[in-house]
């Protein structure tokens, strides 16, 4: 929404050089016209009255939201959060509105808050308590003007515990007495602040420490249209521009894999090796501990110089998509690696991959793990050729170990944009992949197809369910597509 369609935009000029007036006057002496500034900056109104919109409309609006009594101090901040709202980066460079902040006697504290962002515990912070204050949690303190202190920690909410000089217990102080404060801060915060502000890219490099969103179960739609047969969701494929697709180890049993759930040998390594069960074998503590549980479970999946393999048909109609501009984007929950070998690009890999490898001991990657995966399917451990000693761990995330963000804040966006989801040969029994169909179903109207060897999810997370092999289902949506010849291999 434009964001200041309901401000009073009576005749006011700018009251003070804030910094997003200074950034403003700046672009228009690059030769920015008035027009150019009201759509970045998201002050136009939508629709046919943007377009009509003059150079001079643009002019009046522009001094408008710069002089509103409630934003001009605040333009900066203002405009952020309209563009976090639509997942862009804002117009002006970071240190515009990192000065604004300061111009706001914003603590780095806040600074760090407002970013979403949770400053250490290891708080350099001292305060001087200005005038009689009355705070307090669970008991009411008065503090007198000249009181000395060092914040101890902040809680969630921003609070601050401040260990008073010349008072035993420290204090809790709430974060909207913070303008009766004055804070000293050591510069190592700001100093961190400002250099950020000096790269160029810097609100992407903000944007990559943001934690990623936590994802939830969503409503049920109140209607499920359903969709039945194969012709009708070969059409439906057929005229998406956005697919979302969401695959599991099903896509990976006609290229000689089992899949997850039906063979699992784990118990029997679990027990061979003394653990506690199965899970454990695919745990991170245990890996640190000792590999070989692991390596031994995937020795017979992972891809080797000896056994490669190759991808199925599900694989490469999923590329064909791709190829034809309707792919939004593919999330697997397969380490196999054979999206890759497909040529599949907009891709996610949810648990990792084994296409690559890390050392746990140095750290060193390789970006061609064939040596450790060769090492792997002959049973042995493979090692570090950089520092000699440490282990090297294909890239899959393990019982223990954080999903991706990347993949968090792709499922966010993805599962909004998408205009069609194409789940196939998945249980949906791991989250935050299990989400999906809900996700999707929240987020507006896009048909959700289920192609699986038998239902999964709950009755309300698809419109249509296409049952058997994923290859055996694609080969007949083949048949009802404009597809040509069968998907072939990108090499």
């Amino acid at each position: 929404m434009p964001i200041i369609e309901e401000i009073d935009d009576g005749a006011m000029e700018p009251q003070a050089q804030t910094p997003f007036v200074t950034w403003m006057l700046g672009r228009r002496a690059a030769g920015a016209s008035a027009i150019d500034l009201v759509q970045e900056i998201g002050v136009q109104a939508a629709g046919a009255e943007a377009e009509r919109l003059s150079e001079a409309d643009a002019e009046h609006r522009l001094r408008a939201f710069a002089s509103h009594p409630q934003i001009c101090l605040k333009a900066c901040e203002v405009i952020r959060v309209q563009c976090l709202k639509l997942r862009k980066s804002p117009p002006f460079p970071f240190a515009v509105w990192l000065d604004e902040q300061r111009a706001s006697n914003k603590t780095s504290t806040q600074v760090l808050r407002g970013l979403g962002l949770t400053p250490s515990s290891t708080v350099e912070e001292t305060v001087t308590v200005l005038q009689e204050l009355e705070s307090g949690n669970k008991e009411r303190i008065q503090l007198k003007q000249g009181v000395h202190g060092r914040v101890h920690r902040y809680d969630d909410e921003g609070d601050a515990l401040i260990e008073f000089d010349g008072i035993s217990k420290p204090q809790w102080l709430f974060q909207r007495d913070f303008p009766k404060l004055k804070f000293s801060e050591a510069d190592s915060r700001w100093d961190g602040l400002r250099k950020l502000a000096a790269e160029a890219n810097a609100w992407e490099i903000m944007a990559s420490m943001l934690p990623p969103p936590k994802l939830h179960e969503q409503p049920a739609r109140s209607t499920v249209e359903r969709i039945e047969g194969v012709a009708a969701a070969a059409q439906l494929i057929a005229k998406s521009r956005r697919v979302l697709v969401l695959a599991g180890a099903g896509i990976s049993v006609a290229c000689g894999l089992p899949t997850y759930r039906d063979h699992d040998v784990r118990p029997a390594i679990a027990e061979e090796f003394g653990l506690e069960s199965g899970d454990h074998v695919s745990d991170i503590e245990t890996f640190r501990k000792d590999p070989r549980p692991w390596f031994k479970w995937i020795k017979n999946i992972v891809p080797s110089t000896d056994r490669v393999l190759q991808p199925s048909l599900t694989h490469r109609f999923i590329k064909s998509l791709e190829e034809r501009g309707q792919l939004l984007r593919m999330y697997t929950q397969n380490i196999d690696a054979l999206e890759r070998s497909a040529g599949i690009t907009r891709l996610m890999e949810c648990h990792g991959s084994l296409a690559t490898a890390t050392c746990i001991h140095c750290s060193e990657q390789v970006l061609d793990a064939t040596q450790a995966n060769n090492s792997i399917a002959a049973g042995e451990i493979p090692r570090c050729t950089s520092c000699g000693v440490g282990v090297m761990k294909p890239d899959v995330v393990l019982f223990g170990e954080p999903m991706p963000s990347a993949v968090m804040r792709g499922l966010a966006e993805d599962t909004e944009a998408a205009d069609l989801l194409l789940v196939l040969g998945t249980s949906l029994s791991v989250a935050p992949c299990s989400l999906v169909p809900s996700l999707v179903g929240a987020a507006g109207n896009a048909p959700r197809i289920l192609i699986n060897r038998e239902k999964v999810g709950k009755e309300s997370d698809f419109e249509c369910f296409l049952p058997g092999s994923s290859d055996d289902v694609v080969q007949s949506l083949l048949t009802h597509m404009n597809f040509g010849n069968e998907p072939t291999m990108v090499d």
